[in-house]
């Protein structure tokens, strides 16, 4: 199949695209099926929608996706009569490329893209639709139907206009809940709300601690591990007030952050810096930026626990990988965490920082427990969770489904 992609530039993506990293860091719900389509010899080409990067020039970590493959790129501005432009400019672009080469799917990532569903409906192409997680759903409580069909148009629509399929990743952002509030009834497409695959560490990935740059000064079972960039709502800071919770309990005890802290994530980090000195745990705080994902499954497997308090999202690809590789992991609870964490088996649920530092309390008092729900956690990923590659099949069985229906 010959297969359009009109999409931003993730997390992860650029770096492979513009500096030439190795394939595979960043978002993997958007990496993990694309590389596979590649894999099974599907021809791939970009309409990106770019900000600051659209003057860099492509400088691909990955031979599959050339400069060549790249059809336009379309800045698109931020301020209200920039989006008008920027919409146009990316739709005419869309048109191009479906009026002067044969594509047999057009697939659209995020809601920016979705822009350009009445023009591939024109040009008869059969296409998708992918969101990674949605802040909609807190909007629409917040905000209610009218202000959200206005001030979030591109996402709104997302859940609205027909198309052969919108595939929203589930990580408890409450896709499900936008999909029963504002879909019209009969549904103009088919709607899947998918937890994200995982692969899971073999047993030898999961030695060898001690050949870590860092691991002298982080010693095994002696810290929590908080795995996440810097962005406001991941809540950093509520790490420093946990381990501020067990300053007189626990007087070895220290908190790892792994995670983009640069350029427009550094403010926030900054400010979770200045928490730590506040609270008086500076001393005990390790920030080691963006490390890979070997090093990230050790410190998962060799920490105490391993904490997920966003203020949504918290079925994240980074929880999946940590009971995939037998942390101890403390979540906040909501309903669909319930659902998730089964307590005491494959992790932890809390409600309040003071929760979740009762628990690092509890298993700091007892090995055997946290011994336990490591092998549990990784039998329970084993038998829940689908690999990436089981995962990146059903979504290359969706698009092979709508290619050989030709339906929008």
């Amino acid at each position: 199949m010959k297969i359009l992609y009109v999409t931003g530039i993730w997390n992860g993506f650029d770096e492979t695209i513009f500096r030439k990293a190795k394939p595979g860091s960043g978002l993997p719900a958007f990496w993990k099926p694309l590389d596979y389509i590649l894999e099974q010899g599907h021809d791939v080409h970009f309409i990106t929608i770019e900000g600051d990067t659209v003057d860099m020039p492509i400088n691909s970590g990955d031979a599959r996706i050339g400069p060549n493959k790249f059809i336009e790129r379309i800045h698109y501005q931020g301020r209200f009569l920039g989006k008008l432009q920027s919409a146009t400019l990316l739709k005419n672009s869309v048109r191009r490329a479906l009026r002067n080469q044969h594509y047999d799917f057009v697939y659209l990532h995020g809601p920016t893209a979705g822009v350009c569903r009445s023009v591939v409906k024109e040009c008869g192409v059969p296409f998708g639709q992918r969101l990674y997680g949605t802040f909609l759903w807190r909007d629409l409580k917040k905000y209610g139907v009218e202000v959200c069909r206005f001030l979030r148009r591109n996402e709104f629509l997302s859940f609205c206009e027909s198309k052969c399929f919108l595939l929203v990743t589930n990580d408890g952002s409450g896709g499900n809940h936008v999909y029963n509030k504002i879909t019209p009834k009969p549904t103009p497409f088919n709607f899947f709300y998918w937890i994200n695959g995982v692969d899971r560490p073999t047993s030898e990935e999961l030695i060898g601690y001690e050949n870590l740059d860092f691991s002298s000064k982080i010693v095994p079972n002696k810290f929590i591990f908080y795995c996440a960039r810097f962005d406001r709502w991941k809540r950093q800071d509520r790490a420093i007030q946990v381990l501020s919770q067990l300053v007189g309990s626990s007087p070895d005890l220290k908190l790892v952050f792994a995670g983009d802290d640069r350029e427009h994530y550094a403010e926030f980090c900054n400010e979770v810096r200045a928490l730590a000195v506040e609270l008086g745990v500076e001393d005990r705080v390790m920030f080691l930026g963006h490390i890979t994902r070997p090093e990230i499954l050790l410190l998962h497997h060799y920490a105490l626990s391993s904490l997920f308090l966003f203020d949504v999202c918290n079925l994240t690809n980074a929880l999946h990988e940590a009971i995939a590789a037998g942390g101890a992991v403390i979540v906040l609870n909501d309903p669909t965490m319930a659902e998730y964490i089964v307590d005491g088996e494959n992790g932890f649920l809390c409600n309040s920082v003071e929760e979740a530092a009762s628990v690092v309390q509890r298993l700091q008092q007892d090995p055997d427990m946290r011994a336990s729900l490591s092998k549990s956690a990784r039998l329970w990923s084993e038998s829940n969770l689908l690999t990436w590659n089981e995962r990146a099949q059903k979504e290359l069985d969706l698009i092979t489904a709508c290619v050989s229906g030709g339906k929008n």
